[in-house]
């Protein structure tokens, strides 16, 4: 029985071994070492060649090969989402698999995803802009885990805005532009640094009423400190404008936003 060492669902072993054996994820392996403690690190296992389904009710896990940022040479914010990419069943050509369906993995199986989620908003939306769309997917999206037992959110370096929520995103309540800023590498070996970059938020229906404007920078966990998320504010009145800083020492990281004139 071979663990895991990487968060998500188990990957295939990746070669053909000369005895049967199987690969677990690292918290069922985890689980299996706590049981066999518990039986004095000795217990009886029959292996069953069936094949048996469980649900682990495990969606939503970033996996061990998925890309992550920032960018090689600009130090952009990347990716933009997350979205369904691991073992994904799909159609293909029965001359290349043997069949109609396979079970595929990679940002070909997620980008597809997405294009599906870009045209059932532009169906529902047929007046949006593509910078409309990104914003509505990316200001919506919902978490994306980062260990096994989805208890801890993954890295926005890996999760981007998260993972795309489709019914959210067809109500966005506002637009962003950026729709989320990158602030580079700040040089502090001389002493603190300060970048500023602007934003702008315009209400996309929905979104307006009474009550102040509130726009909301957030760092998600293990995120490049020279980088910064932009979360929308809860409501808008038409279009404003807003002033985005990002401050680091040697000694801490601060970000502010401030509303500028209409």
């Amino acid at each position: 029985m071979l663990v895991d060492n990487r968060f998500g669902e188990a990957n295939f072993i990746p070669l053909q071994l000369p005895f049967d054996a199987g690969m677990v994820s690292d918290l069922d392996g985890a689980r299996l070492r706590a049981y066999l403690d518990a039986k004095g690190g000795r217990s009886t296992i029959r292996f069953n060649k069936a094949f048996n389904e469980l649900n682990t009710g495990r969606s939503g896990i970033i996996t061990s090969f998925s890309s992550a940022g920032p960018t090689a040479f600009g130090h952009e914010l990347k990716p933009d989402l997350a979205a369904p990419g691991g073992q994904i069943l799909s159609s293909t050509l029965p001359e290349a698999a043997g069949e109609p369906f396979a079970v595929f993995d990679g940002t070909s199986m997620s980008a597809p995803h997405v294009t599906g989620a870009v045209a059932l908003l532009l169906a529902r939306h047929p007046a949006w802009t593509p910078p409309e769309v990104k914003s509505a997917l990316m200001s919506t999206a919902g978490a994306a885990w980062g260990d096994t037992a989805r208890t801890q959110e993954a890295s926005v370096l890996l999760e981007g805005a998260g993972l795309v929520n489709v019914p959210r995103a067809d109500d966005p309540k506002l637009f962003t532009t950026p729709v989320s800023l990158s602030f580079d590498d700040l040089d502090v070996s001389n002493g603190g640094a300060r970048r500023s970059m602007l934003l702008e938020a315009q209400d996309a229906g929905g979104g307006s009423g009474p009550g102040r404007s509130a726009c909301r920078a957030s760092r998600r966990p293990r995120a490049r400190s020279s980088t910064s998320l932009v979360r929308s504010p809860s409501r808008l009145v038409g279009r404003r404008r807003f002033r985005s800083s990002y401050e680091r020492t040697p000694t801490h990281r601060r970000a502010t936003i401030t509303a500028s004139s209409r």
